[in-house]
């Protein structure tokens, strides 16, 4: 991890306020905001070139974010939930 702040995203997913943070490495990581530690990531990297599949960027993070969120094989919405059920959120 490195020393400098993330590239950080805030987005509503099914309701639930998510807190996105990528230091550039091999995952992106999601939380709840006020959380320090994330309860899911979002795999970023390419074990192939060993670097990430997207740019470092803002804009490579919101893209990379979306496609998680909108993953048709995922129900967001339903995951969340139990999450926030099984830790009394």
């Amino acid at each position: 991890m490195s020393n400098r702040a993330p590239f950080t995203i805030h987005r509503e997913v099914a309701g639930f306020d998510l807190v996105f943070r990528w230091w550039g490495g091999e995952y992106v990581e999601i939380a709840f905001p006020g959380d320090e530690v994330g309860f899911e990531v979002i795999n970023v990297w390419d074990a192939g070139t060993g670097e990430p599949r997207i740019e470092r960027s803002l804009s490579a993070l919101r893209s990379a974010v979306e496609v998680w969120v909108n993953d048709p094989e995922m129900d967001r919405g339903h995951d969340l939930r139990e999450y926030a059920m099984a830790t009394g959120r």
